[in-house]
C-alpha cells in the first residue's frame, strides 16, 4: 500500500488543484492543502490502522506533522466483503496546516494477495 498511497493522495490533490475550494477532500480554509511529508504520514497512519487484526467501526488512527502543523484521523467507516475479499471504507479527516476543515474523504481499501489496494 506504500507506494499506491502517496501517488492515489496526490493524484487526487493535483486533480482538485484548478479549484481545490470546490472540490479537494483534503483541503482546508482558503485552499490549503496537504504537503507530499503531510500525505507519507497519513498513509502510514492508514497503514498502522489496517495492520490491526479486527477493525470495527469506529477504529481509528490520529496523525501529527509537526513540522507543518496539519492533523488528522484516519477512521474505519464500514466493513465490506467484495469478490471474497476483506474490504473497509476508510475515512479521512484532515487539518491541513492546522486549518479546520468539515469534509472527510472516503476510499474503499480491500485486502488482495499483493496487500491493500483502493478498490
Amino acid at each position: 500500500m506504500r507506494a499506491v498511497v502517496p501517488v492515489v493522495f496526490a493524484a487526487m490533490l493535483l486533480i482538485s488543484g484548478h479549484a481545490s475550494a470546490q472540490i479537494n477532500p483534503f483541503g482546508g480554509a482558503q485552499g490549503v492543502t496537504l504537503s507530499n511529508d503531510d500525505f507519507a504520514i497519513m498513509s502510514r497512519a492508514a497503514d498502522k490502522l489496517l495492520a490491526r487484526p479486527h477493525l470495527a467501526v469506529g477504529s481509528n488512527e490520529s496523525w501529527k506533522n509537526p513540522a507543518t502543523g496539519s492533523t488528522g484521523t484516519v477512521s474505519i467507516q464500514g466493513n465490506f466483503a467484495r469478490k471474497a475479499l476483506a474490504c473497509h471504507t476508510l475515512g479521512y479527516q484532515v487539518a491541513p496546516r492546522g486549518t479546520p476543515t468539515d469534509g472527510i474523504a472516503v476510499l474503499d481499501w480491500c485486502k488482495t494477495p499483493q496487500g491493500w489496494r483502493i478498490s
